[in-house]
């Protein structure tokens, strides 16, 4: 396993128990000396828990694989790649039995942006197979998606005049064999690849290309084009795309406003769409961001924020897109994911927290305990457990990685330091 020399680590692990009801509760800071940090991803299967992103030494930027018992918080194992003057950050993550898959963005001196895209063994931490592509210019893999024994990723590929292309390409999940790739344009100068899904013996990916949202629908097995959907609502940005309830989702910003999508996932004929516009005061209009999708149990579930600091959450019914309910207070809107009955959600910037809202009506069901000077990017549920991902202070930035217990009505207590600066194992 590849591993690095931090100049210091700080590592803060609590483990708290609250009682024999809500279970033991912890989390994790990783602190390399540097200016930066953050955790940025989140899985979880009820036996383990595991986060990515990265940390900054005083001379580097490593990437941070870390592997938790998802009950007590114990490092089972870890990854660090990175150093020899490179930047190393991991990006986003997709799970499938005892493979743990992850896309890595790393900053080459030489060679600019490049493409990594990487399989751990779950239990050991073994790297199985890694994919860099080391190109002159800007790759960078952007989301993945696993299913019937093949990861899915798309992106950006580096072009011809710095300009990128709109990526997709499929690997053999076992071996990391390349099967097959979509390669369009360059028609603008940033042409990319935002996020992938799959379902059903296909797989959608939905990027930009030009001006124009494009959505594009595979067969999984040999990446032939089953259909296109495109249209040009300006220079979109899309923040989601997930199957449920046999409709294919997609939320993206797209000049001020946001944009919902549903399409029929054998045709991508649209079904039902929307489009809100941003706020606006005496000084201009509000940019959106934190954008979260969710779709399960006839609900399509989108949470966005703004730049004036308000946010909201509104469930449409997956069929219709009729209004079911909002909340204009969410306090969180990222990572959402749907389950026992509930809407979870991540904060996003400005604090650690995560929430949950009763699915049918939209009511608080269920609050972490908030850390002001943190952020919470990625959110992972297994069970009651719900883990969180992002940065906590108050340093400028930290990797951390909190366990909150979803039954019981309150989070985290405080965080009591144990241990110190720890040397990093070789």
């Amino acid at each position: 396993m590849p591993r690095a020399l931090f100049a210091a680590v700080l590592l803060v692990a609590v483990a708290t128990a609250r009682s024999a009801a809500a279970g033991p509760l912890w989390q994790d800071t990783v602190y390399g000396g540097g200016p930066d940090g953050q955790a940025n991803a989140v899985v979880a299967d009820g036996v383990r828990a595991c986060a990515g992103g990265f940390v900054a030494t005083r001379t580097s930027v490593l990437g941070l694989l870390r592997c938790y018992d998802a009950r007590t918080g114990s490092v089972l194992w870890e990854d660090r790649p990175g150093a020899n003057g490179d930047d190393y950050e991991v990006g986003r993550f997709a799970a499938d039995g005892d493979r743990l898959f992850a896309t890595a963005l790393v900053v080459r001196p030489a060679s600019g942006f490049d493409w990594v895209v990487r399989a751990h063994d779950v239990r050991t931490g073994e790297l199985l197979w890694e994919d860099a592509r080391d190109g002159v210019g800007t790759d960078e893999p952007a989301a993945l998606a696993t299913a019937g024994g093949r990861v899915f990723v798309t992106g950006a590929a580096a072009g011809p005049d710095a300009n990128t292309r709109y990526v997709v390409r499929a690997y053999d999940a076992a071996s990391g064999a390349l099967l097959w790739q979509d390669l369009s344009g360059p028609v603008g100068p940033a042409d990319v690849g935002f996020e992938v899904a799959a379902s059903s013996g296909l797989v959608f990916a939905a990027g930009r290309i030009g001006q124009a949202l494009h959505v594009a629908a595979y067969a999984q097995e040999d990446g032939r084009i089953v259909w296109t959907y495109d249209e040009e609502p300006g220079f979109p940005h899309v923040s989601g795309l997930v199957t449920a309830n046999g409709r294919l989702f997609l939320a993206a910003i797209a000049e001020r406003d946001l944009l919902l999508r549903a399409l029929d996932p054998p045709t991508g004929r649209v079904l039902w769409k929307d489009r809100e516009a941003a706020p606006r005061s005496g000084r201009g209009f509000h940019p959106i961001f934190d954008v979260g999708l969710a779709a399960e149990a006839g609900l399509a579930v989108v949470g966005r924020r703004h730049w004036d600091g308000t946010a909201a959450i509104l469930a449409r019914d997956a069929a219709t897109g009729a209004p079911v309910w909002r909340d204009d207070d969410p306090r969180v809107t990222l990572g959402l994911q749907i389950g026992a009955g509930r809407v979870f959600g991540a904060s996003g910037a400005g604090e650690l927290l995560a929430r949950a809202f009763a699915l049918d009506t939209g009511r608080p069901a269920w609050s972490g305990t908030s850390d002001p000077e943190g952020s919470a990017l990625a959110l992972a549920r297994s069970g009651s457990p719900v883990f969180v991902a992002g940065v906590a202070g108050p340093k400028a930035g930290t990797f951390h990685v909190a366990a909150f217990d979803a039954s019981a009505r309150a989070g985290l207590r405080p965080i009591v330091p144990r241990g110190g600066r720890l040397p990093t194992k070789p």
